[in-house]
């Protein structure tokens, strides 16, 4: 994608990820929202590759919503070990990763 804005800079990374209180098929996470401006919205990610989190492609949800700061991760399999990220992203490109790990009960 062409950013059309050459003054327009890919936002910050949001920070703070927290997990919440996991159920057997799902897993909650807080974030901190980015500190840049211009933000879009937020893309979340879900890995089982805990040791590598920040290579995973999958976009599980996007929000167009700069305020939201909360998503659930759903359908998720019990006992099972999983790295959910979070990036910022705005027409400029995304941020860096920020992630956690958790695994439903």
């Amino acid at each position: 994608q062409v950013n059309a804005d050459p003054l327009l800079a890919a936002p910050n990374a949001p920070t703070g990820v927290t997990l919440g209180t996991p159920t057997t098929t799902t897993l909650p996470i807080t974030w901190t929202a980015s500190t840049s401006t211009e933000v879009t919205g937020y893309k979340l990610y879900l890995t089982t590759d805990v040791l590598n989190p920040t290579t995973t492609t999958s976009v599980v949800a996007t929000t167009t919503t700069p305020g939201v700061t909360s998503y659930t991760y759903t359908g998720l399999t019990s006992g099972h070990t999983y790295a959910l990220s979070v990036t910022a992203y705005n027409a400029a490109g995304e941020s860096a990763f920020a992630y956690t790990t958790g695994t439903t009960a």
